[in-house]
């Protein structure tokens, strides 16, 4: 049977909560709506990570429709410092992509059915440097069978 995506959104945050020291409970979370307005409500410390499910699509496979892959495509948004913060130095993005791509790549999140975590691209973040922060975006993708 699948699980809910929120079950999977909630896995990952759990994965990143119980597997990144640099991270706890404040510091993951999930968004959706506009990137500035998250930053500005949510963001109190750094670095701080944001879970967003980015798109899901279906790939039909058995000749009666019953059946098929459901892929989940989800944006982390690694947000590591505040660009008015004098602290700031790339040792710490690195270590956190890191320390985030080790938690993650392969693991199927002791989620019934759901296949292990790929990582598709990890690319600094125009965007979340306009709200005033330097962080990265990472893509991770997965799938499960959906009946």
């Amino acid at each position: 049977m699948a699980s809910a995506i929120k079950t999977i959104s909630d896995a990952i945050i759990s994965r990143l909560v119980s597997q990144v020291s640099d991270l706890n409970a404040k510091t993951v979370r999930t968004f959706s709506g506009s990137l500035e307005d998250f930053i500005e409500k949510t963001v109190k410390n750094t670095p701080f990570v944001g879970v967003h499910l980015a798109a899901v699509t279906y790939d039909q496979y058995d000749t009666q429709n019953r059946q098929a892959e459901e892929h989940l495509e989800f944006d982390l948004l690694l947000i590591i410092k505040d660009l008015r913060s004098k602290s700031y130095g790339k040792k710490a993005s690195y270590d956190l992509i890191d320390d985030v791509r080790d938690a993650l790549i392969g693991q199927s999140l002791s989620v019934s059915g759901l296949n292990p975590i790929r990582i598709e691209s990890v690319g600094y973040s125009e965007d979340i440097e306009t709200t005033g922060y330097y962080g990265y975006r990472m893509i991770i993708t997965t799938f499960q069978i959906r009946e």
